[in-house]
């Protein structure tokens, strides 16, 4: 049913890439976990899209360059190891420049993703998948004390995470390294002191080990209130990246930028919907349902 439901849907892909020809498309990976998709996935946005850098995307913001017709920047969030040894192959072969948003606090260590540790140990309980995503939503929703609180009643799980010689390794073949807090809280359950902390641990860390560009953020886990907007601003943010599932409006507020969550592994007729703009739409109207 859900193919037939995209085979159907493609018969409108020509429609919305000519109706947002002119409107940015930032795509947001995470981990890379089929090479052979991705690849796939790579040459198809190579064929129909101008693939732009953050430089470009700077550019245009700040000095008013104009993008290239069907501009799109490819993003990856969080820096799994999977985006070093599956995704950067696919990115160097056909010489494709993307941004990668690091947890600073990760870098060169075993620690795992905080919702891994989640899911690594309610699945040895034998929860389902389904309530595993339950669970780790309803722990965003908490106050960060609150969930910090229900991580250390599970025993800790460990992950590979990036080195910084292969930070720098990426950042020297067209992979931006930007930032994607110490930690990864979701922002809007930050207190200020918190919030501070997690900014000024990720300047640090830019700073120290000479990498990538601290003000380039991206939301954790899109989340953003009025208030965290002001703080980033001031602590010296220029461009935040949102996670709504959206192509981004002729004029893109430089901290409001949207991204549309995609996957390594969709198959590529659910991936051109995607990335047409027209499944965005279609979850929008959904939710007035």
């Amino acid at each position: 049913m859900r193919n037939l439901v995209y085979n159907t849907l493609k018969l409108f892909h020509p429609i919305f890439n000519s109706l947002f020809k002119n409107r940015l498309r930032v795509l947001a990976y995470h981990d890379i976990v089929d090479e052979a998709n991705f690849e796939t996935q790579i040459i198809w946005l190579k064929s129909q899209y101008n693939i732009i850098d953050i430089s470009t995307l700077k550019d245009h913001l700040f000095y008013n360059k104009k993008l290239p017709v069907h501009p799109l920047l490819i993003t990856l969030d969080d820096g799994d190891i999977t985006v070093f040894k599956k995704g950067f192959p696919v990115l160097k072969k056909y010489k494709i420049g993307a941004c990668l948003f690091i947890i600073t606090d990760l870098i060169n260590s075993s620690k795992d993703f905080w919702w891994n540790t989640i899911r690594k140990n309610e699945k040895k309980k034998g929860l389902s998948e389904k309530d595993i995503l339950k669970l780790i939503n309803e722990s965003k929703a908490l106050s960060n004390k609150d969930r910090i609180q229900l991580l250390e009643k599970y025993p800790a799980t460990s992950q590979q995470q990036l080195t910084i010689d292969e930070v720098k390794e990426l950042e020297k073949d067209r992979v931006f390294i930007g930032n994607h807090s110490h930690t990864h809280p979701m922002f809007d359950k930050l207190e200020k002191k918190d919030l501070i902390n997690e900014l000024e641990q990720a300047k640090n860390f830019f700073e120290k080990n000479d990498v990538g560009d601290y003000r380039v953020f991206a939301y954790p886990n899109g989340n953003l209130s009025e208030y965290t907007e002001a703080l980033l601003q001031e602590k010296g943010i220029e461009m935040a990246f949102l996670f709504d599932h959206k192509v981004n409006e002729k004029k893109i507020n430089p901290f409001r930028i949207s991204r549309i969550a995609v996957d390594s592994d969709t198959p590529l007729t659910e991936f051109k919907t995607k990335v047409s703009g027209l499944h965005p739409l279609i979850l929008k109207v959904k939710k007035q349902f």
